[in-house]
């Protein structure tokens, strides 16, 4: 089973849209997720599921926090190895001179016009 990784995009931040990782835990276990980890106080989670469409699992994750606590959250779902791939070819992960906890990487939900 694949594992995955979901950030959700403005949970916890300045005091909006709170959720406790212990209650979105629990509540993706509840919907199927399998091996559900939260990293910090971010609502970025790690977990394990049968689906394999990305935009499946986004639309899931969004409707199970809409029904628990009324919010509209974005989500942004990748197997882990995507992640992995995009660290892996950035053109600084083979200088020296960076350290790679550095990094900053920006992901969209869609690629962006020309103009903006």
């Amino acid at each position: 089973m694949p594992t995955y990784i979901a950030l959700l995009r403005g949970i916890n931040v300045s005091g909006k849209k709170k959720i406790k990782m212990s209650e979105l835990k629990e509540l993706m276990k509840n919907r199927g997720f399998e091996e559900v980890q939260t990293y910090i106080q971010s609502g970025n989670l790690i977990f394990s599921y049968t689906e394999t469409e990305s935009q499946v699992l986004e639309s899931k994750i969004n409707t199970a926090i809409a029904e628990a606590y009324g919010y509209d959250v974005e989500v942004f779902v990748a197997e882990r190895h995507e992640f992995l791939n995009i660290v892996e070819s950035s053109p600084y992960s083979d200088d020296d001179r960076t350290d790679l906890k550095q990094l900053y990487y920006v992901f969209l939900m869609d690629p962006p016009d020309r103009e903006e």
